[in-house]
């Protein structure tokens, strides 16, 4: 699957663009659980589970958001895909 300006990305190299865009942002787990308005510093935490995604994918996109990320979660044929801007 390809979308035009994307390009795919496996699971853990989603997780070392979140990790560095976190770090160059500098944002405490506090401050982004306000910021994309999710309940629990746990949330966060699951976002940066490095063996699977334990969160829905709608708290996911907010947290690329917050940081800065243009991506994509898209499932196509029961397979969840990663996707982010090139």
């Amino acid at each position: 699957m390809e979308v035009l300006g994307y390009k795919k990305i496996n699971y853990s190299q989603l997780q070392d663009v979140l990790d560095k865009k976190r770090k160059e942002k500098d944002l405490h787990e506090i401050a982004l659980a306000a910021n994309i308005e999710v309940k629990s510093v746990g949330t966060i935490r699951n976002c940066f589970n490095k063996s699977e995604q334990t969160v829905s994918d709608e708290v996911f996109t907010k947290l690329f958001n917050e940081l800065g990320i243009d991506g994509i979660v898209l499932w196509s044929n029961g397979e969840r895909n990663y996707l982010i801007k090139k």
